[in-house]
């Protein structure tokens, strides 16, 4: 396997599944640990940031932590976007 990125694990978690072989990996794991505690704290309906994982403000966060957050974030809202692309093309032609 080819190196594990945080925005390919954000991707296929957003979508149900992530592969076994991406968490064969101790930056694997721990990414993917990252990743489920952001969506814990996610506002779903626009990707917003409703709570820190560690206590304190944004300048006390783990700097690894908030690197993955903001890769999370972004593949979340393309994720967002593509599925309401979807909706209203469905709503376009009639279909529900």
């Amino acid at each position: 396997m080819g190196r594990v990125t945080a925005s390919e694990i954000a991707f296929r978690y957003f979508r149900g599944s992530v592969p076994k072989r991406y968490l064969e990996t101790e930056i694997g794991v721990k990414i993917f640990s990252i990743i489920k505690l952001f969506e814990l704290a996610l506002g779903f309906e626009y990707g917003d940031v409703l709570h820190l994982p560690y206590s304190g403000g944004v300048m006390e966060q783990p700097a690894k932590t908030l690197e993955v957050w903001k890769i999370a974030r972004s593949v979340y809202i393309k994720k967002l976007s593509a599925d309401n692309k979807k909706e209203m093309a469905k709503m376009k032609s009639g279909r529900r």
